[in-house]
C-alpha cells in the first residue's frame, strides 16, 4: 500500500476530540482517519447498491 501525505484545514475541537479518543483507544490518530474514511466508503457503497 502506498501513502499520501494530505494537508487540510480541519475544526480544531473536532480534531482535539479525535486526538482524546485515540489516545484512549491507544491508537494513532491516523488510524482513526484511515477507518473513518474505509467506514465512510463502505457506507456510501452500500446506499450505491442498495439504490440500484
Amino acid at each position: 500500500m502506498s501513502k499520501q501525505r494530505v494537508n487540510m484545514d480541519l475544526d480544531k475541537e473536532l480534531w482535539k476530540q479525535v486526538g482524546i479518543t485515540a489516545i484512549e483507544l491507544g491508537i494513532q490518530k491516523r488510524e482513526v482517519v484511515e477507518k473513518s474514511l474505509k467506514e465512510f466508503i463502505e457506507k456510501n457503497d452500500n446506499k450505491k447498491e442498495e439504490s440500484r
